[in-house]
């Protein structure tokens, strides 16, 4: 996991609450490294959902934060990596 979890050192406990409803290790993984591995295509998919909104006069208040943190997933990849995704 990444973000809060490490900094504040939690990282094992939310894997462990996370485990209560999921209950396989391995999704808790793909999750992970399919959000990091991802981003730069969901950051697309949801910049568009957020102009549609935009467009629409409807709020975008968690459309516009998932394209904020899409941004800075998508940003600590290698530009390689963006492109070959």
């Amino acid at each position: 996991m990444s973000g809060g979890g490490e900094r504040l050192d939690c990282e094992a406990w939310a894997r462990e609450q996370l485990l209560t409803v999921i209950q396989d290790e391995a999704w808790i993984d793909r999750f992970v490294e399919g959000s990091q591995t991802h981003a730069a295509r969901r950051l697309h998919e949801m910049t568009a959902a957020a102009e549609l909104l935009a467009e629409l006069e409807v709020d975008s208040f968690m459309t516009e934060a998932t394209v904020q943190k899409l941004v800075s997933m998508s940003a600590s990849q290698p530009k390689a990596e963006v492109l070959t995704r």
